[in-house]
């Protein structure tokens, strides 16, 4: 078993360029999107695209991450976790602030607001 493992290249250390220059790097330095960072979780997906918008619209760039699992299966968001909010390490603080305001209410219009209704 070992040697068809190894003729099919799992047993063996790989030999790409790739994987000669990660050599020595830390195991997190070779995931992608390392820098990505979890500021909320929400079980329906509809919220967490609303705080999405909400970290957009403040200049935070945001990702959403199992949302479409979550959609398809609804069931599954507790066993999941949720739908994840993720940012830029360089921008937690600030999602974090803006998060906080969603919280509070202070993204919420008014009654009155104009929202483009034809007139």
């Amino acid at each position: 078993m070992d040697k068809a493992l190894s003729v099919q290249g799992w047993n063996g250390p790989d030999e790409s360029p790739a994987s000669q220059a990660a050599q020595g790097a830390p195991d997190d330095a070779l995931l992608p999107g390392r820098d990505l960072f979890e500021v909320a979780r929400y079980l329906a997906p509809i919220e967490a695209r609303l705080a999405q918008g909400c970290l957009e619209a403040s200049g935070i760039p945001a990702v959403l991450a199992d949302d479409q699992l979550v959609q398809a299966n609804m069931l599954w968001a507790p066993a999941l976790g949720g739908v994840r909010v993720l940012v830029p390490q360089d921008f937690v603080q600030q999602a974090e602030a803006v998060l906080a305001a969603l919280g509070r209410g202070e993204f919420e219009l008014g009654d009155d607001a104009d929202v483009g209704r034809p007139a």
